[in-house]
């Protein structure tokens, strides 16, 4: 049953993170489209993003606070979290973040 809902805790980070880029990328192209250079071209540096997924436990969770503030060290944004828990009474949680690929 753990196995499933980390499954689909997955599954609903991987629709966010899908939704989140392409509203990122629609706000992106909107500003691109704003400061066009005289020759009419919009510039086409839209950003590269590499990501990264946390799974944790409530019981474990200064070790998930620890693993998050390295990523934040090393560049990562949080973008996404969801929260799910079984009839057991087991909790869990995902936590998605992104960073500037480089």
């Amino acid at each position: 049953m753990n196995k499933n809902l980390y499954v689909a805790a997955l599954l609903i980070m991987i629709v966010s993170m899908l939704a989140g880029a392409l509203v990122s990328s629609a706000i992106v192209t909107a500003q691109s489209s704003r400061s066009q250079t005289a020759a009419g071209q919009a510039s086409s540096n839209m950003p590269k993003w590499e990501y990264e997924i946390v799974l944790g436990n409530p019981t474990y969770v200064n070790t998930s606070i620890s693993r998050l503030n390295q990523l934040g060290q090393q560049g990562y944004e949080v973008v996404g979290f969801t929260a799910t828990g079984d009839q057991n009474g087991n909790q869990l949680f995902t936590v998605l973040l992104r960073r500037v690929k480089q």
